[in-house]
């Protein structure tokens, strides 16, 4: 019955010897996995903060070009609004003057 015991112990403790054997090995695997995944993700957020900052850049040129093209737009809507002006002032000076042809008899006398 001893031979017995001493088996049964000595079997017990190769499969607790190989289970933390399994288990160191697979926290190596984890370890090197994570520091893996930790390097690519730290490459990652720097990749994206790249992109970031020239999406950034982008926007506000484009924000400089629209505020450009607002400027030219305004000017050029007050330009209109002269000439607009103007061509009104042309149309009223021509009905007074023709105003002035019907009192006198038109242009048919």
């Amino acid at each position: 019955m001893n031979k017995f015991n001493i088996g049964v112990i000595f079997a017990i403790a190769i499969q607790f010897g190989t289970f933390v054997w399994f288990l160191s090995s697979q926290n190596s695997k984890i370890e090197t996995l994570y520091k893996f995944y930790e390097a690519e993700s730290a490459k990652e957020v720097i990749t994206n903060q790249v992109k970031m900052k020239i999406d950034l850049e982008n926007l506000i040129k484009e924000v400089q070009q629209i505020k450009k093209d607002l400027k030219q737009a305004n000017s050029k809507d007050k330009k209109i609004m002269r000439q607009h002006e103007k061509l009104f002032e042309l149309i009223e000076g021509g009905s007074q003057m023709m105003q002035q042809n019907e009192t006198k008899g038109g242009i048919y006398n």
